[in-house]
């Protein structure tokens, strides 16, 4: 395939010869502007001066010097447009093409640019590095590789026409340049850079003086990095976001880590087969998933659903053209440009932002000496206790309340406070902790505490202990949940309590992808009895069948998107519950922390993307999101079974109730290790949907969570008047040893004798 141009010059006999051909040629489009190009000249020549018609000729004749214009300079063939060309000598060309450079690039520096070679892997950013390079004449070679042809979608973002498509992308910019400046030398690698040639590509004959990388295999990338800085070759990165540029000058710096770092240990071997999930990964890791800018992160969630590929435009592409020739030549001509990654953000230059609001900083240590003295207080005035209640020590009391701060709550909010005063233990709901969107009516919360009333009631019945638990003593609008009075048991024969109690400090979430063992059937038929004989009189329901697994595996995915894109929950979600990592849950003794998520490589990049609000509004407006289905769909389908459990009325006493049949049956699982998940999105959406109007929910929510509700009472015998607990996910995996984190009890405990 013809990339370059046919240079031919009259004066000597062989090409005037083809020269002669050419024009008789009837394909053959001839373009005769040296008359123009030479007025061009005279007018560079002499800066200051206007010249009439009459002088201007003469002037032109006088560098003419008697030679015939058909003979003066050369003409350039281009075989695949068959256009053919006169134009000036190859210094003239040049000193009127780059007159105008001056003096932003003095003549000095342009003779100096004209000595170096730059390689640009990758043409579609590459393609507008290349042409702006050309353009400026930033370098006197251009080394161009890219395996791919162009595209129709590739016309987004490249300047071509669509006469191209299907051509080599390293012809059509070969080609264009060549039509730009027929002397400026560029030498092709079609077939794209492999480890192979990849040696060559950057040494041979001569190494080049720049590499500009834009290309989107990601062990190239690598590779080349490490042979640029063996050889001391910069190198250039445009990402097309946010005006992203990386520097590296392996040339000044030969032990710089590749990309600055961010890729730690990671080496080029075995990139090659990598999965596309471990791939997204690690880009993300290189450029940063968490600040790229709100459309592409919304964008990446929807590539393979709304989109086909990683998304570009044509200005961002343009800018990047700009920003890495104008680096580039200072990097060439020695100007003192450092490594690093740099910014030309013009959102943040253009856009009105509005400032965004200062949120009061919470303290999270309670102070509980006197925060509670009023519904103490009003508890003592109303309940007529015993003359004689037995006092605990401290240390009993403190190994009570630890099991019952080892109840699961809704984000792991932890929401209670704990105090032990006149041999009475007090149950507080620390409101500070439940503001969130899915604590509507308080109903997580009833549910939390009373899990953490049935740890009390366990552990004290495993220690020969009976805890006599009155429910909301003074009313339920109070925040005195609980007052427990402990005495010892005169017999002590629990069996089924006791295994159950030795389970609350192993209980955990375990939200992995379970194998596909099934539950044994007197497992399941023993938690059904659990719920039967709870004092609230629970009911379970269990799914087991694969259709329905993945049907309500679907439900709750669609689910899940509704919270993760409705901006109060986003704002929850990211802000409240989300830990990053494990230190950072440690050091706030709440929230779940990312690993225990078990997420895929390319799920926790989807989860650091979607955690900027921006990202999840766009994705709302378009109705978007769909990559976001694929975890829970996927771990509905190796699951053993779901347990549904719902108590008879919709009160706050029954969900109290419910709570503490939930935490039986959980710890009945963890006894026998069947791995248990709480499946919640879809319930604190139907509160709202059931007892709350549909408040702070838009049309379009509404519509979609009646049609998942309609679909979830198919699958289950849904009264509207119930009170649904929770649905448990269950299965087989191994046992997993990941404990949730708590707060320190003496934040939660105040001991008062």
């Amino acid at each position: 395939m013809d990339v370059a141009a046919l240079i031919l010059n009259p004066s000597i006999e062989a090409d005037f010869i083809i020269l002669n051909q050419l024009l008789l040629h009837p394909n053959t489009q001839q373009f005769d502007t040296i008359h123009l190009q030479l007025a061009d000249l005279v007018h560079v020549r002499n800066p200051s001066q206007t010249f009439v018609e009459p002088i201007l000729n003469e002037l032109i004749a006088q560098i003419l010097n008697g030679i015939q214009p058909f003979y003066y300079g050369v003409w350039v063939y281009y075989p695949w447009s068959h256009r053919l060309v006169h134009t000036l000598p190859e210094s003239e060309f040049l000193e009127v093409r780059t007159n105008r450079n001056l003096h932003k690039i003095t003549v000095q520096e342009q003779k100096l640019l004209k000595t170096k070679k730059v390689g640009i892997i990758g043409l579609s950013v590459g393609q507008s590095v290349a042409l702006t390079m050309a353009i400026e004449r930033a370098c006197g070679e251009l080394v161009i590789a890219d395996f791919d042809t162009l595209e129709l979608s590739n016309l987004n973002r490249i300047r071509s026409g669509i006469h191209n498509i299907g051509i080599s992308k390293v012809a059509m910019v070969a080609r264009e340049i060549a039509e730009i400046d027929p002397f400026l030398k560029v030498t092709c690698y079609p077939a794209g850079i492999t480890s192979d040639n990849l040696v060559a590509f950057l040494s041979l004959p001569t190494p080049l003086d720049v590499l500009i990388d834009e290309c989107d295999t990601l062990h190239i990338k690598i590779e080349a990095r490490k042979y640029a800085r063996q050889l001391g070759i910069p190198v250039l990165m445009d990402t097309s976001d946010r005006g992203l540029l990386d520097i590296e000058r392996f040339d000044i710096e030969p032990s710089r880590p590749l990309f600055h770092g961010y890729m730690g240990a990671l080496e080029a071997k075995n990139f090659e087969e990598i999965t596309p999930d471990q791939r997204l990964s690690i880009i993300a890791q290189i450029v940063g998933a968490r600040t790229v800018s709100s459309r592409l992160k919304a964008s990446v969630l929807e590539m393979g659903f709304s989109n086909r590929a990683w998304p570009q435009l044509a200005s961002a592409v343009a800018l990047g053209g700009s920003i890495v020739t104008d680096s580039t030549r200072r990097i060439l001509l020695e100007e003192p440009v450092t490594s690093g990654r740099y910014y030309i953000d013009l959102s943040e230059k253009i856009v009105k932002k509005e400032a965004p609001q200062k949120e009061e900083t919470i303290v999270t240590k309670p102070v509980l000496a006197g925060k509670w003295d009023k519904p103490i207080a009003d508890y003592f005035a109303m309940h007529k206790s015993p003359p004689t209640i037995p006092i605990f020590p401290k240390e009993i009391i403190t190994t009570l309340v630890k099991s019952g701060c080892a109840a699961p709550s809704s984000g792991n909010n932890q929401p209670w406070n704990w105090v032990y005063k006149g041999g009475i233990l007090f149950l507080f709901h620390d409101t500070s902790r439940t503001n969130a969107f899915g604590d509507f009516l308080q109903i997580p919360t009833y549910i939390s505490m009373g899990a953490a009333i049935e740890n009390i009631y366990l552990a004290a019945d495993n220690m020969g202990l009976e805890a006599m638990v009155s429910e909301f003593p003074i009313d339920n609008q109070s925040p005195l949940f609980a007052a427990i009075i402990l005495h010892k048991k005169n017999n002590h024969d629990s069996p089924l309590g006791n295994i159950l109690a030795a389970q609350i400090l192993q209980r955990n979430t375990d939200r992995r992808h379970y194998n596909n063992e099934k539950i044994e059937k007197h497992h399941l038929a023993h938690l059904k009895i659990l719920a039967e004989e709870s004092t609230v009189k629970a009911n379970i329901q269990i799914l087991e069948t694969t259709p329905e697994l993945e049907a309500l595996g679907s439900i709750v995915a669609e689910m899940d998107r509704i919270r993760l894109l409705h901006p109060i929950a986003h704002k929850d979600f990211f802000n409240t519950e989300l830990r990053w990592t494990i230190a950072q849950a440690q050091a706030s003794g709440d929230g779940i922390d990312l690993p225990s998520l078990h997420l895929s490589a390319g799920d926790t990049v989807g989860v650091q993307l979607l955690s900027d609000p921006d990202t999840a509004t766009i994705l709302n407006a378009i109705d978007g999101g769909d990559k976001l289905l694929e975890n829970a769909k996927n771990m509905f389908k190796a699951t053993a079974a779901v347990v549904f459990i719902t108590v008879p009325q919709h009160l706050p006493q029954q969900y109290l109730q419910g709570g503490r049949c939930m935490e039986k049956i959980w710890l009945y699982c963890t006894a026998y290790n069947i791995a248990v998940q709480p499946i919640v999105s879809p319930l604190y959406f139907f509160y709202r949907h059931l007892f709350g109007n549909n408040n702070n929910l838009s049309p379009k929510e509404i519509a979609k969570i009646t049609l998942l509700r309609n679909k979830f009472s198919q699958l289950f015998n849904t009264q509207n008047h119930n009170g649904e607990i929770v649905m448990l996910r269950l299965g087989r995996a191994e046992k997993i040893t990941h404990l949730p984190i708590r707060r320190p009890i003496e934040e939660v405990l105040w001991i008062e004798q």
